[in-house]
């Protein structure tokens, strides 16, 4: 690891104050700070060593970027104690928090960055105070003014406390608000052989709305309430295992390209504006995908399945299905379009199957070939491409040749 950083006041008797500090490793981690307080024990360096017993961190910033190439190796020992700027002496991580009785970070900020570029984890406002024991182990407290997870998810107000005990810390009742609902949980981390995690949450009064107004990825509405389960190695996200379940009242989803263009093209306003009575999602975490076991949307004349799989690079893969009301299908332009349709069942309904693929944010189908033909279903696309940017053809026809 190197250190830098801009002013330097030692203290033997009193506080030791490193300003504007910076830190970072081969890895991909680096830290920075505004100011870091040290008390030092002044009787251990009379042995050539630092034992620290009070430690105060403002302003801190922690970064980690993933790399999509495994780089060369790096012999980390080597660097563990190198500094520049000040002479820093490097210590042993025992040697230094051997009498360590105080720690307080405050202002702190985490962000967790993929290799595609996009945020993993991204913590706002955080503070920790912890008090360290004679055995090695702590307790304290922690919160936190905002966390974004997977640009998916965003919690407010977080808070909980922590136990740290051999080699094992403990996030104790976890609480936290959630577009105007409640978020209960907690996670345990260890790191005696790699960083095995197991977390679970729970969520009641969630709207969505509100959750997803600060997340421009999602555009969502209705109440909800939920509970995830998961636990595998932190660092290896194909470890990972665990179960996902939400349910979903009065919901409305805002802008869904692909729905409001069947809507456009059947003139049915209740797949434009889809509004769920009811909607249920079931869900496995494993083989470094969400596999998608349920998803069931129930807006009365029009109901929605969407069965499959969203792997962690956010690429789709859906067997869908669409059911209508038979009555939805009497316009003039349904009656042209609904062959695809299956015959009306017992209830009145008519089913399409279909496929959703491509990535969360691009989504593609093939909705629009199945009801309308291949070739119209393409010159559809084209013309409702407010709607939905269908990919272009590679193989473009001249201006002024007429198309059949």
């Amino acid at each position: 690891m190197e250190v830098r950083f801009e002013e330097f006041s030692p203290g033997v008797w009193s506080a030791t104050r490193l300003s504007k500090l910076k830190a970072s490793t081969p890895s991909g981690l680096s830290l920075s700070a505004r100011e870091v307080m040290l008390r030092i024990q002044p009787l251990y360096l009379l042995g050539g060593r630092i034992v620290v017993s009070e430690l105060k961190m403002d302003g801190l910033r922690v970064v980690k970027m993933e790399s999509s190439e495994a780089g060369p190796a790096v012999d980390s020992s080597a660097g563990e104690n190198r500094s520049t700027g000040g002479g820093w002496v490097g210590a042993k991580r025992d040697t230094l928090l051997r009498a360590l009785r105080a720690v307080q970070v405050t202002d702190a900020a985490l962000d967790w960055v993929a290799a595609d570029g996009r945020t993993k984890w991204q913590l706002e406002g955080a503070e920790l105070q912890f008090n360290p024991d004679s055995s090695g182990g702590g307790s304290g407290f922690f919160k936190a003014r905002l966390s974004t997870w997977m640009e998916a998810v965003q919690l407010k107000n977080i808070e909980g406390g922590l136990l740290l005990r051999e080699s094992q810390l403990s996030l104790e009742d976890i609480q936290a608000s959630c577009g105007g609902g409640g978020v209960r949980g907690s996670a345990e981390l260890r790191w005696k052989d790699r960083y095995p995690f197991s977390l679970e949450f729970s969520t009641q009064g969630v709207d969505l709305e509100k959750m997803t107004e600060e997340l421009p990825s999602l555009r969502l509405a209705g109440q909800a309430r939920g509970g995830l389960r998961l636990e595998g190695d932190a660092e290896q996200a194909e470890t990972w295992r665990g179960t996902a379940a939400v349910d979903l009242q009065e919901g409305k989803f805002k802008g869904v390209n692909v729905l409001q263009m069947i809507g456009q093209i059947f003139q049915i306003q209740e797949i434009t504006n889809l509004k769920v009575r009811e909607g249920r999602l079931r869900a496995r975490i494993e083989d470094s995908k969400v596999h998608l076991d349920e998803i069931h949307l129930d807006a009365g004349d029009v109901v929605l399945s969407a069965p499959g799989s969203l792997d962690f690079k956010r690429n789709l893969a859906l067997n869908a299905q669409l059911s209508l009301q038979q009555r939805l299908l009497s316009g003039r332009i349904s009656q042209m379009l609904g062959n695809s349709f299956s015959p009306a069942d017992d209830t009145g309904r008519r089913s399409i199957a279909f496929q959703v693929a491509g990535s969360l944010d691009k989504p593609t189908t093939n909705l629009l070939e199945k009801v309308a033909g291949e070739g119209l279903g393409g010159v559809v696309s084209q013309l409702l491409g407010g709607f939905l940017k269908p990919r272009k053809s590679e193989n473009r026809e001249p201006e002024g040749v007429p198309k059949k």
